[in-house]
């Protein structure tokens, strides 16, 4: 059966509904018309120059990403500005965008469960962006930064005392340092994040809970492999012949 893009979107707003998404978002179709037929779909962190190269090789009409495009608003598309010639790019290719962000973050099932997967961390509740957990055994600080490193793949930065014994922990993927106060009030020893502020950290540290900061870019590269098995379930039992794949680019290698 033909999809299009308005398909996906429909399937889309299923697995993480467009309307939950914060008032400063702008998730949804970003790029292209919702008519435009749809047989290969790519889904990435961001719609990067990699990544469309990516999608152009794949033969992709539609790039999923969990990052938007014009977050701010935009007057002019110059394409000696990155962004713009991303999306100029995408439009010569033929290539529509559709941006799943905080929306996907608060679904049952979307980026900050995926990262308790990653790191082996077993959820037991949900707030509306953070989740949380107790583990099984105590371990230090310090543990957890070299455990959450090698689950993550990159650097992760502990602020509190490194042989501090943490049980109850929760994550936020992301820029969470806002999530601070939420993380405390549930009870929770150390919030891993993907990056905090400096005030953020001492507000942590006053407060009485660790930090472990792991990267915006690899607490949630784990999305566009998530979207990826999200829509390929989903098309596939709607009987949609449309292939999914997920963004190999790495942008900081």
């Amino acid at each position: 059966m033909e999809c299009k893009v308005s398909d996906v979107y429909r399937v889309l707003d299923e697995i993480a509904p467009f309307d939950t998404q914060m008032d400063f978002d702008n998730a949804g179709l970003l790029l292209g018309h919702p008519e435009n037929r749809v047989d290969c779909i790519l889904t990435a962190l961001d719609a990067t120059s990699g990544v469309v190269e990516e999608a152009k090789r794949a033969g992709a009409q539609l790039i999923v990403t969990h990052h938007p495009v014009f977050f701010r608003p935009v007057k002019r598309l110059v394409e000696t500005e990155p962004e713009a010639r991303n999306v100029c790019e995408m439009i010569r290719a033929g290539i529509s965008l559709i941006a799943a962000h905080t929306n996907f973050d608060i679904a049952e099932g979307g980026v900050n469960d995926a990262l308790a997967a990653q790191l082996g961390w077993q959820v037991e509740r949900h707030g509306e962006l953070l989740r949380f957990g107790t583990f099984e055994a105590p371990a230090t600080l310090e543990a957890l930064a070299a455990q959450a490193a090698a689950a993550l793949g990159g650097p992760v930065v502990p602020y509190g005392g490194a042989q501090r014994l943490i049980s109850r922990w929760a994550i936020c993927s992301g820029a969470g340092g806002s999530e601070v106060a939420e993380a405390v009030r549930e009870g929770a020893e150390v919030l891993l994040t993907g990056e905090i502020r400096h005030h953020e950290a001492l507000e942590a540290m006053e407060r009485g809970i660790c930090v472990l900061e792991a990267g915006h870019f690899f607490t949630e590269f784990c999305a566009a492999r998530q979207l990826q098995r999200h829509l390929q379930q989903r098309l596939h039992a709607l009987q949609y012949n449309v292939k999914v794949l997920a963004s190999e680019v790495h942008p900081f290698a």
